[in-house]
């Protein structure tokens, strides 16, 4: 990445849906909640407030139509780049690809919002 950053990420086409930009302003998948890069730099996902998973890096899953009961807030890639996690503010973790189930702020009666998500 080196100080390039990620910027011009809401140009990203989606050709079979649209583009991103435009799915966002119409608020059919939800605004970008999160991004992560792959450890080599190379590609990138993003994450909405809905669950869908848009980028150029390989597809592992998308929370997509599923039902949740709080908003998508943050994503993080695995180290290996072969997976994700995604975590919503009431503290629920989606696993996707290589990424392990830990357990779930959710399940265990987190109380307080959750705005993120850090893996390393």
């Amino acid at each position: 990445m080196g100080g390039e950053g990620w910027s011009g990420v809401y140009d990203v086409g989606a050709p079979d849906l649209g583009t991103l930009a435009a799915l966002v302003q119409r608020r059919a998948i939800g605004s970008v909640a999160g991004i992560a890069g792959t450890p080599t730099g190379s590609g990138y996902w993003m994450v909405t407030s809905l669950g869908h998973v848009f980028g150029t890096a390989g597809p592992f899953g998308t929370l997509g139509a599923e039902h949740r009961a709080a908003p998508v807030v943050g994503m993080s890639a695995t180290p290996t780049g072969k997976g994700y996690w995604l975590v919503a503010s009431d503290g629920g973790i989606f696993t996707f690809g290589a990424a392990r189930f830990y357990g779930s702020a959710a399940a265990a009666g987190h109380r307080s919002a959750s705005v993120g998500t850090l893996a390393g």
